[in-house]
Parts: C-alpha cells; structure tokens; sequence
C-alpha cells in the first residue's frame, strides 16, 4: 500500500485538547475463582489521539475539508504535530532565540531575510536496537530539561519519557514504547513530537454546519505501525 502522507498541524486548526495515549492492546483472559486475571501484553502497542478543535467559520472550514479528503478515509495518512502542552518551553532550555530563525554568526540574516531553523530536539549519541527501552542523548541541547511524562519523537515515532539518569552527554533517558525501529548516532529525539496517524474510520472529521455556518470538529486517530511503514 503506497500511503500519501500528509500535514497536519493541530495548532494551525486551534486544537482546544490534548488526548494522546500509548493503547497497550493487552488481551485479557477470564478470571479465575480467586478473582485474579490474566492480561497478555499486546505485541503491537500503538498511540492513539482524540484532539477537539476551536469552533471554525467559513474559511477555516473549507481549509479542513481540503485537508480531510485528501485522506480519503482511512487510507492515507497524516503526519500530525502532536504539540504536547506540557513539553519545554524555549526559555526552559535556554534558548535566546525563543523559536526564531537564527542568525549567522556575526548577526545577519539570508539576502531573503530566514535565518537558520531551531528544533527542539537533541542528538542520539548510542546506538540502541528495536525494543529497546532507553538510550543515551545529549541533554545539553535541551538545557538538561526534559523529564518524566515529557512525549517526543524519532522519525515520527512517538515515544513518552518515563525517567532520566545524568546530565549532558551522559544522559540516559528511559521511555515507553520500546523503540519500533533501531536508532543510531545519525537520529536525534523531537519534542515537538510528530506521529504518523490514520482517521479511525471513514467519516471521521466530516463538517457538521450549524445554521450560522460555523463547525465544531474533532477526530479519532490511530498511529500506522504498518504493513508498509518504514
């Protein structure tokens, strides 16, 4: 299945909620007589997300529905900005530049006016196979911030931090789910974290029109773990 991936930046359409969780996809058995259970771990974990927006008018509306069908229902998918509201901010990791284009060195800007890009991100300094459940990062580049319930990403995987140890280039950070892909020195983790997600079902962001022509929406999504993913 070629899958289309397209953008969607939750901020742009005025999410007005966040609601991303790992669905463990656990199977559980009958109890037994003494009242304990059983639970299978589920071997295909995935992230699930139910965002609400603002309420849309004409214009905003029309931009959704260009967005939402080009979907075509389950079939494609998008690569969403998950835009956590508990990640770091730009003061907590010492950035001077507060999200801005960056300038050169001597304080100039390209002929066109950009400067270079900023992400809050920092480098994999090991290389960690699929399934790992920790990995070593330099967590200077984040100011030493990132913590415990902090969401990030690597290639659009995302991932939920569950503890850190050291500081620096000596920082192992621990996190769920175990890595889906290897990782090596060449990757870096995101906290502006990203998922690829497909709708839950076909009719999912249709634009219901109140008569003052005004929409509220909301969507279910699913995380693509695959067939077909990289």
């Amino acid at each position: 299945m070629d899958r289309k991936i397209i953008e969607l930046d939750t901020r742009h359409f005025w999410a007005t909620s966040f609601d991303w969780q790992i669905d463990w996809r656990g199977n559980a058995g009958q109890s037994g007589v003494t009242g304990a259970g059983q639970v299978v771990f589920g071997n295909q974990p995935r992230w699930v997300g139910k965002p609400d927006f603002g309420t849309f008018r004409k214009d905003k509306i029309r931009s959704w529905r260009g967005v939402i069908a080009q979907a075509r229902g389950r079939y494609n998918v998008f690569r969403v900005k998950m835009f956590d509201p508990l990640r770091p901010t730009w003061g907590d990791i010492g950035s001077p530049y507060n999200g801005h284009p960056i300038p050169h060195s001597d304080g100039s800007f390209f002929s066109d006016g950009s400067g270079y890009g900023q992400g809050m991100c920092a480098p994999i300094l090991d290389v960690a196979p699929a399934g790992s459940t920790s990995i070593r990062i330099n967590a200077d580049y984040l100011g030493n911030f990132i913590s415990t319930g902090h969401i990030f990403s690597i290639n659009d995987w995302p991932y939920q931090a569950v503890g850190i140890e050291g500081r620096g280039e000596n920082a192992v950070l621990h996190f769920e789910t175990p890595l889906r892909r290897a990782v090596t020195p060449d990757d870096e983790i995101n906290l502006n974290a990203t998922c690829l997600a497909a709708l839950e079902g076909d009719l999912e962001g249709s634009a219901r029109i109140e008569p003052s022509i005004v929409s509220r929406m909301k969507l279910s999504l699913v995380e693509w773990i695959g067939p077909g993913r990289e």
